[in-house]
């Protein structure tokens, strides 16, 4: 038996870094789950993402809402509130651009990218016609209702496409979510498992052990009392291994191979002693008249 190579220490401290590797393997499969859905896990920064997408097309800078209403209060105001909302015009463009810049650079689904440049396109459109035509007419003071026509053709294409990108936002967040639930769902599925194959293993390994060590102590109690039944001493146990049972069954067996021995003596020298009296007692009788 490969256990038989070890001493009772030795099982009980393989039998306790094994217990401890199935708990690190717990340990480390939960750690792992952990990781995933953690804040800044890999699940969250999805779901992040979704919702910062959502937050920069309702309300701006992606969606050019604020542009829009800044465009129809300029084609009311006077030259001097022209100025102001030109400035104003400008810082939403800006940041516009700041933010289509972000998206471009982030990994979103083609479908995502597709309406994205649809409304980019809309918007370029919109800013264009905005400083090239609504702001020299306003500030002439000129009359822009067919520019604000132009404008508003363009927000709605701009805002159609938005829609389309919010709708698919939404989706994805639903789906994140999903995903989130169903991965802690079959991680806590997977972590019940592992817990239930470690306490299985463990017990089983426990038992090995036990079962060792309670083998040979069955085997030396047995032969106890066969030898006391019987009275035969020539019995031997003969374990095999290097451990503490084995090496007090192989004394054992040495205390019997002495005590055999020393019976052998006590009966050749008793024999011995009962031919000695035997002869002196016929020489005895010989030399009686």
């Amino acid at each position: 038996m490969l256990m038989a190579s070890f001493s009772i220490r030795q099982r009980f401290l393989s039998l306790m870094i094994f217990f401890v590797t199935l708990v690190l393997i717990y340990g480390a499969w939960s750690f792992r789950t952990l990781h995933q859905l953690k804040v800044n896990g890999p699940v969250y920064d999805e779901v992040v993402q979704n919702k910062d997408l959502i937050a920069d097309i309702l309300p701006p800078p992606v969606y050019i809402i604020e542009s829009y209403l800044v465009s129809l209060e300029m084609s009311q105001a006077n030259q001097a509130e022209t100025t102001s909302l030109k400035a104003r015009l400008e810082q939403l463009k800006s940041e516009y651009q700041t933010r289509v810049q972000f998206w471009r650079g982030q990994q979103l689904p083609a479908d995502f990218n597709s309406h994205l440049a649809d409304a980019n396109k809309a918007a370029e459109q919109f800013y264009q016609i905005a400083f090239n035509e609504l702001v020299p007419a306003r500030e002439a003071q000129q009359d822009s209702d067919a520019i604000i026509s132009k404008l508003r053709d363009q927000y709605q294409q701009h805002r159609s496409a938005i829609d389309q990108v919010v709708n698919l936002a939404n989706q994805r967040v639903k789906q994140t979510e999903l995903h989130a639930s169903e991965t802690i769902s079959s991680a806590s599925r997977g972590q019940w498992v592992l817990l239930i194959l470690a306490v299985t293993l463990a017990m089983v390994a426990a038992f090995a052990v036990l079962s060792s060590i309670l083998q040979p102590l069955h085997r030396l109690r047995d032969m106890m009392l066969n030898i006391s039944d019987k009275k035969d001493l020539t019995l031997r146990l003969n374990l095999v291994g290097n451990d503490e049972l084995a090496r007090t069954a192989a004394a054992f067996d040495n205390l019997l191979q002495h005590v055999q021995q020393m019976l052998h003596v006590l009966r050749d020298d008793a024999e011995s002693s009962q031919s000695c009296r035997l002869r002196n007692a016929s020489a005895g009788s010989a030399i009686s008249p």
